[in-house]
């Protein structure tokens, strides 16, 4: 005997899911990094604030990539034990350091609209590198994060 409440029941979940948007699963950006910051900083705030990835931000707010504790693991290796800030890179205009997040950030993100429904989402995590999503506003700011786990589970 088949069940109809069941398949009813799975119907409406499916229906529901379906209807789901990027704004629903999402995490807040709680945590935003400035191009300019050191990378160390940087890492103890993402250590902070109990996540593995943040959104960069350029001068006006705009998304411009992600931190993650990769990337600081990765400059550590570079730098060494110690993690002692790199000599300059550019002597003349003596502003860049190599210790700033702008060198080590990671700019092949995936972005979405809040407005993206499961199906998209699922399918930019399919061509995605890294198993989340930056969530943007109209002007490239950054929202939050939705991951992989989530839009599998919605």
């Amino acid at each position: 005997m088949s069940n109809p409440k069941g398949v009813y029941a799975m119907k409406q979940l499916a229906t529901r899911s379906a209807r789901l948007t990027a704004w629903d699963l999402m995490r807040e950006t709680e945590l935003v990094i400035p191009l300019e910051m050191n990378v160390g900083a940087a890492a103890e705030l993402l250590e902070a604030a109990g996540g593995g990835v943040a959104p960069v931000v350029d001068s006006r707010g705009r998304c411009v990539g992600v931190f993650t504790a990769a990337d600081y693991l990765r400059w550590l290796d570079r730098a060494g034990s110690d993690a002692e800030p790199a000599p300059e890179r550019d002597p003349v205009a003596g502003l860049a350091f190599a210790d700033e997040v702008r060198f080590h950030v990671t700019g092949q993100f995936v972005a979405v609209m809040p407005d993206a429904g499961v199906q998209e989402l699922l399918h930019r995590l399919d061509g995605a590198a890294d198993p989340f999503l930056i969530v943007l506003d109209r002007q490239a700011r950054p929202r939050g994060i939705v991951c992989a786990l989530d839009v599998l589970v919605a």
